[in-house]
C-alpha cells in the first residue's frame, strides 16, 4: 500500500472548493502509488492511429480480433487499458477535441501515466493546431523539466505506408519535428512507424513488411523507456507529484478558508456596527425621554405647589 491516502472527506472539499479535475489527478497519482505497473498511455486526435498502434504492438494479426477499438469515428470514450509486458500497461485515451469531457479523460490519463506516445497521421501532413495546442499542454505538466519530459515522451508518425513514396514525405516529416520542438521546446525521440504494415507483416510472415513498419524499433524504444523511468523516476517521482498536488491543493483551501474568515470577520463587523447605531439611537430615544420626564416631574411639583 502506498504511504498517501486521500479520504472521502477529503476528496470531498477539494471537490467543492476547488474541482473535480483536482480531485481526479491526485487519486490517478494515488492509484499509481498502489499500483507499480509501468503506465504507457498514447493521445491525438481521432483517427490518428492510437489504436491501431496499439494493436500492433501487441502482436494482433489480421485474424485476431482486436484488443482496442478502431474505426474512422471515435471509438474509443474511456481509456481501455491491455497488458504489455512485465509491468508494462498499455493505456488508449479517447481522440482530443472532440469532447471536452473527453479531453479531461485523456488529460488525467497522461497526468497519471510513466511514459506518453502523442500519435499523428502523416497522411494529414503537419501537425494541425488542435495538435500543438495539445502538446502545449502535455509540457505543462512537467513544469519546465526538459530531461523529464525528453525521458517520458515518444512521438510517433502513424500511416507512413500512405505517403512514404512521395516526393514531399521527407519534407513534411521535418516539418513536423520542427512544429513538435517549437511546441515542447526541446527535442524528444520521433518514430516513423505503419501499423498496417507491421500487421500484414506478422500475418503473412513478410519480414520485409514487418522491417518497413518500424514497430519493432518503436516497441523497443518503449520497453528502454520503461526500464529507465522505472530505474530513474518510478514512485519516489509519484511521491513527489502527490505531495506536490496536495501542497497546491491546501494552499488553494487555505486561501479559501482565508477568504471565508475575512467575510465572517466582515459580517461579524457589519453586525456590531447595526448594534452600535441600534444603541445610539436608543441613547438618543432614552436622554428624550428623559427630558420629557424631567419637565413632567418639574410640572407635578409646581401644581403641588399651588
Amino acid at each position: 500500500m502506498s504511504e498517501i491516502n486521500i479520504s472521502h472527506r477529503t476528496a470531498e472539499v477539494i471537490d467543492k472548493y476547488i474541482s473535480t479535475d483536482a480531485t481526479a489527478k491526485i487519486l490517478n497519482k494515488v492509484c499509481a502509488l498502489d499500483n507499480k505497473n509501468v503506465t504507457v498511455t498514447n493521445t491525438g486526435v481521432v483517427s490518428s492511429g492510437k489504436s491501431s498502434l496499439f494493436n500492433a504492438l501487441l502482436g494482433i494479426k489480421e485474424s485476431d480480433a482486436e484488443r482496442f477499438k478502431i474505426g474512422a469515428a471515435r471509438t474509443t470514450m474511456s481509456k481501455d487499458i491491455e497488458r504489455y509486458k512485465d509491468n508494462i500497461e498499455l493505456v488508449d485515451t479517447p481522440g482530443i477535441d472532440v469532447k471536452e469531457e473527453d479531453d479531461e479523460v485523456a488529460l488525467n490519463a497522461i497526468c497519471a501515466s510513466s511514459i506518453i506516445v502523442m500519435v499523428h497521421n502523416i497522411k494529414m501532413g503537419m501537425l494541425q493546431r488542435n495538435e500543438v495546442e495539445w502538446l502545449k499542454k502535455i509540457a505543462l505538466n512537467f513544469n519546465g523539466d526538459k530531461e523529464q519530459l525528453k525521458n517520458r515522451f515518444i512521438f510517433v508518425n502513424t500511416w507512413i505506408d500512405e505517403r512514404m513514396m512521395e516526393k514531399t514525405y521527407q519534407s513534411t516529416v521535418n516539418e513536423t519535428k520542427r512544429i513538435l520542438f517549437d511546441s515542447l521546446k526541446t527535442e524528444v525521440d520521433v518514430y516513423n512507424v505503419s501499423a498496417k504494415l507491421y500487421i500484414q507483416g506478422i500475418s503473412r510472415n513478410q519480414d520485409k513488411f514487418v522491417e518497413m513498419s518500424n514497430i519493432p524499433t518503436l516497441r523497443e524504444a518503449i520497453i528502454q523507456k520503461a526500464d529507465f523511468y522505472t530505474n530513474n523516476y518510478g514512485l519516489t517521482l509519484v511521491k513527489e507529484e502527490v505531495t506536490n498536488l496536495c501542497n497546491e491543493n491546501c494552499k488553494i483551501l487555505n486561501e479559501v478558508k482565508s477568504e471565508k474568515k475575512d467575510e465572517e470577520e466582515r459580517q461579524s463587523m457589519d453586525e456590531s456596527n447595526k448594534f452600535k447605531i441600534k444603541l445610539n439611537q436608543w441613547n438618543t430615544d432614552f436622554k428624550r425621554f428623559k427630558d420629557l420626564a424631567d419637565r413632567y416631574n418639574d410640572v407635578v411639583g409646581k401644581l403641588n405647589n399651588l
